[in-house]
């Protein structure tokens, strides 16, 4: 019996036959003779198969570039909001699919997966004064309420109600705890603030208020757009893919753990969690008592005289779904967490402040994941978390959406697809439940925040805090404002869509170059990810220009749209653990584009075997902004640096960490305002991040030209020196731990 084939897009994953020598004389003595016969043949497009001029066929695909076509895709994927498992993405999907089919490309498919995903139907947060005076916030983006936008939560955050005082933890890392630590304030039994940092995810952030005994965590960026007033989605779950089919992909009518696996319970925080906005949150911040802040937190809005709670406050938070989870309900005042880090809460701990039976308000930061400072959070003991971001732009008052599922993945299929009909995990089983988390989380607006911040007393924030809204004078909290959280949330089995095409290689078919991006949004998802989903369909439609003229790639090219990215890279990894025993020895790079617009200069991350073909990709595109220059001297000359991969925030993350796939991410434009907000829009692209679509077109042109190269060389270009260079580094640096 021969042995069975595992299929991608209608190529086959498998070793060749060995060869006849006998056939292959034959077959090579008829191509002499038919040579030597027919010296003036001339093939009858302008490049035949593997013979073509390699520098004109990459000016040719340069050429069939056009801003004004990328344009029209990107305001066609963006005219409604497309969250994953909803009929407006079947909408984007059949769009995508319809633009590969029409290209007549070798084979476009859609590939399709069952997975976990998190919704929420109710969720409420009112905060009570010291004067009796209640405040109920209102929860949605300026432009969400009536447009069909989800309601701004995070993706897998438990179901229930936290009622306590807050505590603001910073950016919600074990620092931060640490710093409240040393002024004595615990977050155990409170709601703690926290802001949005750059090192944490969410679920990390959760997750480390949950294990300082934080009742719930509401979050909001200080980068909301002031005005704006956006708030931030996102998911809280740790981990990728689906949680449901760990390891294995979740196809339809597959193997699914139960919720109550602990491969998939242990994913989800255990605590509430919500986002805020930055004026949301700078109401519960102007209200807290106790310690001022650590030094160290002064920056942004917190300044010298924030205090980080607990106390003046009372806030509750409600969350509720249409699959309820178990309801908590738990009572406290609010704690500022700063980023909801480890060293916030030891912080905290030196202030004497502690966050056990409190709500935590932070602020998202750069280090930990939602996930992650929702589930510190809860082991700090608090009851719930709400999170900001100070990035949310003021007026436009944006609230970040986001998971904080810990991992990536579809969390009841954990390590296998989670294909329709296939085995699936139990939410109980702890291979699941383990990846959520216990406490309810938040997105806050930044105004939001405010409200709270400015209520809170206790002690003053540590020094080290004081950075953007968190200045001298803030507090941490305890005291003086009492919030209430409540949510109630669903998670339901939902089926998912890839779409993957392909151009056969014509010498090595069994080898794969991917380009993949993926589809689905928070929310209109013009930055995030549809600007790389645009570029992705004019590299289809360049491709099959030169497909028309006698091109074929030596490799086969995958160009790939991939579902449910935001609750945990989902679609990608499904895939990735369907065909991980293939992939680790035919795929030759996996070149990821997620946000392909955000702003203005060009940034990439890479393993270092990659870096040589991408800076020699880089110097034949045109600088957006000088066409005197090419992208690689302006590269060059404003930022030179090509980051490592050790993220798990896009799809390459499948890729580069299960199964061991050389990668590429890029991006133009360091950070954007709008992040998971409704004012993510075509409508805000073409007044501030890319008015012509310069931007699109270098970055298709980069993008493709990619593809083209590791596709097309005989001799895969890869740059070992410089990985063997980055080996030397990693050594270096391990002899200093």
């Amino acid at each position: 019996m021969s042995q069975p084939l595992t299929t991608v897009a209608g190529i086959s994953f498998r070793q060749p036959p060995p060869l006849c020598s006998f056939l292959f004389i034959i077959v090579l003595l008829v191509a002499t003779f038919y040579t030597l016969h027919h010296p003036d043949a001339t093939p009858p497009h302008l490049f035949s198969p593997n013979t073509h001029n390699s520098l004109t066929l990459r000016r040719l695909f340069l050429s069939s570039a056009s801003n004004a076509t990328v344009s029209s895709y990107l305001h066609s994927l963006t005219r409604h909001p497309h969250l994953a498992g909803t009929k407006p993405s079947l909408d984007t999907l059949n769009y995508v699919l319809t633009h590969f089919q029409s290209l007549r490309l070798d084979d476009t498919r859609v590939v399709e997966y069952e997975a976990l995903l998190s919704y929420p139907t109710h969720i409420s947060v009112t905060a009570r004064f010291s004067n009796n005076t209640t405040v109920e916030f209102d929860l949605n983006d300026d432009v969400s309420s009536s447009s069909g936008v989800v309601t701004p939560y995070h993706a897998y955050s438990p179901s229930g109600s936290a009622q306590g005082t807050v505590v603001f933890v910073n950016r919600g890392e074990e620092r931060d705890y640490r710093a409240l630590e040393v002024i004595g304030v615990s977050v155990r039994g409170c709601l703690v603030l926290a802001r949005k940092g750059e090192t944490l995810g969410r679920g990390v952030v959760v997750k480390i208020a949950e294990t300082k005994g934080a009742l719930g965590v509401l979050i909001y960026d200080e980068k909301d757009g002031g005005a704006l007033g956006g708030i931030e989605r996102g998911t809280v779950m740790r981990g990728i893919g689906d949680p449901v089919s760990p390891g294995w992909p979740g196809v339809v009518g597959g193997e699914k753990l139960s919720l109550d696996d602990d491969r998939v319970s242990r994913r989800f925080p255990k605590i509430p969690s919500l986002p805020l906005s930055l004026h949301n949150a700078e109401i519960i911040l102007a209200s807290l008592g106790g310690a001022r802040a650590p030094v160290e937190w002064r920056s942004g809005r917190v300044g010298s005289s924030q205090r980080v709670g607990p106390g003046r406050v009372v806030v509750n938070m409600t969350l509720q779904g249409e699959m309820k989870m178990k309801k908590i309900h738990n009572s406290g005042t609010v704690v500022f967490v700063n980023h909801g880090e480890e060293r916030d809460y030891r912080a905290l701990e030196v202030i004497g402040v502690s966050v056990r039976g409190c709500l935590v308000l932070a602020r998202k930061g750069e280090t930990l994941g939602r996930g992650v400072v929702v589930k510190i959070a809860e082991t700090k003991g608090a009851l719930g978390v709400l999170i900001y971001d100070e990035k949310d732009g003021g007026a436009l008052g944006g609230i970040e959406r986001g998971t904080v599922m810990r991992g990536i993945g579809d969390p009841v299929s954990p390590g296998w697809p989670g294909v329709v009909g296939g085995e699936k995990l139990s939410l109980d089983d702890d291979r699941v439940s383990r990846r959520f988390p216990k406490i309810p989380s938040l997105p806050l607006s930044l105004h939001n925040a405010e409200i709270i911040l400015a209520s809170l007393g206790g002690a003053r924030a540590p020094v080290e805090w004081r950075s953007g809204r968190v200045g001298s004078s803030q507090r941490v909290g305890p005291g003086r404002v009492v919030v209430n959280m409540t949510l109630q949330g669903e998670m339901k089995m939902k089926k998912i869509h890839n779409v993957v095409a392909t151009i056969r290689g014509s010498e090595e078919p069994d080898r794969y170059v991917i380009l993949g991006n993926h589809r689905d949004a928070w929310t209109y998802g013009a930055v995030d990810p549809n600007s790389g989903t645009s570029a992705l369909l004019d590299i289809g439609r360049g491709f099959s220009l030169l497909l028309e003229s006698g091109w074929r790639p030596r490799r086969t090219i995958l160009l790939c749209s991939w579902d449910a990215e935001e609750f945990g890279m989902i679609g990608s990894t499904e895939w990735v653990e369907e065909h991980v025993l293939n992939l680790g020895a035919s795929a030759v790079a996996y070149l990821n584009v997620d946000c392909a617009v955000q702003g203005s200069g060009f940034f990439a991350g890479a393993t270092p075997q990659l870096d040589s073909v991408l800076v020699d990709a880089l110097k034949l595109v045109q600088d957006p902004a000088d066409v005197t220059l090419t992208v690689e001297e302006t590269f060059k000359s404003q930022n030179n640096n090509i980051e490592r991969l050790s993220r798990v925030d896009s799809d390459f993350s499948g890729f580069l960490h299960h199964a061991g796939i050389p990668s590429i991410d890029m991006y133009y434009g360091a950070d954007y305002p709008v992040y998971h907000t409704a004012f993510d829009s075509y409508d805000w692209m073409i007044r501030n991040a890319d008015p012509f679509f310069h931007r699109h077109v270098a970055m298709a042109g980069i993008w493709g030209l990619l593809g083209i190269i590791l596709a097309d060389e005989p001799v895969l270009p890869f740059d070992y020196i410089s990985y063997a260079e980055q080996l030397q580094v990693f050594f270096i640096y391990s002899l200093h731990l």
